[in-house]
C-alpha cells in the first residue's frame, strides 16, 4: 500500500488560495508575452485557466473582493496582449515628429520653444532681447512638430501594433480587457479557518480506511466544467472518492441536493458532501432519496464518526439513483 506524503491530505485548491491570498494580502496579475496576464499560486497544481475559473467563483461566493486593476488593449485582430503603442501626426499621419518643449521668460511672458532662445551662441529672449539665465525660464508644456507636413500640436495620435500578427491599429479599434486583484475577505478567512480544521482529521480518517490523498482538489467531468473539491482520495485499486466541504455560511436547500447529482454524474465518482450545519429534514429525504451522501454535524468527532461509517458500508456504489 502507498503511504500518503505528509502533508499531501491538505492539498485543496481552495486552501491554497485562499492561504496564498491571506499571506500576500493582494493578489496581483503577471504577464507574459505568449500568453498574457495571468495568476500564480506557487506550489498549487491548477493550471492557469482553471485557476482563473476558480478565483472568480470565490469572488461571486464572497470569499475573495475582486477589483478592477486596469483595462489592458488587446489586439482585436488575434487576441494577443502583446501590442506596443507609437504615435503619429494628428494632421497627415507621418511618424516622423520632433518633440519640443515649451519655455516661459518670466520677465516678459514670452513663450517659445528652448531653442529659440539661443542666439548667436547664448541664450537671449526673442521678444526682450535679454540675456536669459536659467532661473528666469520655467517649463510650461511641451508640442509635438511634424517632420512631414511642419504642423505643430500638443498632443499626437496613438497608434498601436500587435507584436505577434503585425496588425496596425487606431485606440478606437482597439479591444480591452478587465484585469483584476483579489484579496480575502473575512467570509473568506472564515472558510479557509473551517477548511483546514477538517482537513486533517477526515484525512485520517480515510487513511484508516486504506485511502490515500491525490494532489489534484480541482477536476474537470465530462462536460469540460471544472469542480472544485476540498480533499480528493484513492484506494489501492485506483478508485477514487471526493469530499466536497459546504462552509456554515452556505445554505443547503433540495435545489442543492439536485445540483449535487448533477455533479457527480459529471465527475462519475463518489463523493461525499461535509457541512458543519444541520440539514433540513426535506433535504435529508432527497438526498437519501438519490443516494447523495451528506454528511453534517457542527461536532467534529461526530463528523469524523459518520465517514467512518459510510466508509465502512459500500460508498463506491453508483450514486445519483433511487434507492
Amino acid at each position: 500500500m502507498e503511504k500518503p506524503t505528509e502533508g499531501v491530505a491538505l492539498k485543496s485548491s481552495v486552501v491554497d488560495v485562499l492561504s496564498y491570498v491571506a499571506d500576500r494580502g493582494i493578489l496581483k496579475p503577471k504577464f507574459n508575452p505568449e500568453y498574457g496576464y495571468y495568476y500564480e499560486i506557487p506550489g498549487s497544481s491548477l493550471d492557469r485557466e482553471t485557476l482563473m475559473e476558480l478565483l472568480d467563483e470565490l469572488a461571486s461566493e464572497g470569499y475573495l473582493d475582486r477589483r478592477l486593476y486596469f483595462k489592458p488593449v488587446r489586439c482585436p485582430s488575434c487576441r494577443s496582449y502583446d501590442v506596443s503603442v507609437f504615435y503619429v501626426c494628428p494632421h497627415c499621419g507621418s511618424r516622423d515628429f520632433e518633440k519640443q518643449v515649451l519655455v516661459e521668460h518670466i520677465p516678459c511672458g514670452y513663450i517659445g520653444t528652448i531653442e529659440g532662445f539661443q542666439r548667436n551662441g547664448g541664450t537671449r529672449c526673442p521678444r526682450c532681447r535679454v540675456e536669459v539665465k536659467p532661473e528666469t525660464l520655467r517649463k510650461v508644456g511641451v508640442w509635438f512638430r511634424c517632420m512631414n507636413c511642419g504642423r505643430a500640436s500638443p498632443n499626437l495620435t496613438p497608434m498601436h501594433l500587435c507584436k505577434k500578427c503585425g496588425l496596425e491599429f487606431t485606440l478606437n479599434d482597439a479591444d480591452f480587457d478587465m484585469i483584476y486583484t483579489y484579496r480575502i475577505t473575512r467570509l473568506g478567512e472564515r472558510r479557509l479557518s473551517d477548511e483546514k480544521a477538517i482537513h486533517r482529521p477526515l484525512a485520517d480518517v480515510f487513511k484508516e480506511h486504506g485511502y490515500v490523498p491525490e494532489t489534484k482538489s480541482r477536476i474537470r467531468g465530462v462536460s469540460g466544467v471544472a469542480h472544485t473539491l476540498s480533499m480528493l482520495f484513492r484506494d489501492s485499486s485506483g478508485s477514487k472518492v471526493g469530499i466536497v466541504f459546504i462552509p456554515a455560511d452556505k445554505k443547503i436547500g433540495v435545489e442543492n441536493v439536485v445540483k449535487f447529482v448533477s455533479e457527480i454524474t459529471d465527475l462519475e465518482i463518489p463523493l461525499i458532501f461535509v457541512t458543519p450545519k444541520e440539514l433540513d429534514d426535506n433535504v435529508k429525504k432527497l438526498a437519501n432519496y438519490y443516494n447523495v451522501k451528506i454528511v453534517s454535524s457542527s461536532d467534529l468527532e461526530e463528523l469524523k464518526n459518520k465517514l467512518r461509517e459510510l466508509l465502512s458500508k459500500d460508498v463506491l456504489r453508483r450514486v445519483g439513483s433511487a434507492t
